[in-house]
């Protein structure tokens, strides 16, 4: 299902594009002062969040939500995109950006497990930086 605050991003002007299933306000300020040094302009949440590809999807469905996500960003202009998530989804979706000069990137980060007395476990990522898609 499409989110609004999304679609009118999009439409409004282009930015590095988020289609993850993390929103950008969720970000830590190290992930989204790297986004802005790409130089793509102030990262948005895209239309389409990726958790929304439902795992029963046929490879027909998941190829129609990529073709009409392409199309919204690129006429938006968008230039660069964060895409991560469903496997295949995220890589025919880098494929179809790509095809439209749009540079795509994957956010690394370092898993940090704490494994406390009590058998309780704690995990947290931290952002490192961002690797393109090529």
């Amino acid at each position: 299902m499409p989110r609004d605050d999304g679609a009118s991003r999009a439409s409004r002007s282009a930015g590095f594009a988020n289609v993850s299933n993390h929103p950008v306000t969720s970000w830590f300020p190290a992930q989204t002062e790297a986004a802005l040094a790409l130089g793509f302009g102030e990262p948005f949440d895209a239309p389409w969040r990726v958790d929304d590809i439902d795992p029963n999807d046929t490879e027909a469905a998941v190829a129609l939500r990529v073709r009409s996500l392409c199309v919204a960003l690129t006429a938006a202009g968008v230039r660069g995109a964060h895409v991560a998530g469903d496997l295949t989804f995220t890589f025919a979706l880098v494929t179809a950006l790509r095809a439209q000069s749009v540079r795509c990137f994957a956010s690394t980060s370092l898993r940090l497990v704490t494994e406390h007395i009590e058998g309780r476990v704690t995990r947290s990522f931290e952002f490192v930086r961002w690797r393109e898609y090529r």
